[in-house]
């Protein structure tokens, strides 16, 4: 969202640290205990200068999409 608001070019570093922010206040939250593992290895993807966080969520999503759907590759 915050990137849409701003209307401008975002970096994959600017996305990286923005999603690294939202995934960092979910660890702390008693909801997502179960995810604390998972979530704390997504904030390390975030913050390695090589990698690209929405295009591994974006990865983690359709592959969610495929098992709930019965899909095979």
């Amino acid at each position: 969202m915050s990137i849409s608001l701003t209307g401008r070019f975002a970096s994959s570093s600017e996305r990286n640290e923005i999603l690294v922010k939202f995934l960092k206040n979910k660890v702390k939250l008693p909801e997502y205990k179960d995810l604390k593992k998972d979530l704390q290895l997504l904030v390390r993807v975030g913050r390695n200068k090589n990698m690209k966080l929405e295009v591994r969520l974006i990865e983690l999503k359709e592959l969610s999409f495929k098992v709930v759907h019965g899909e095979h590759e």
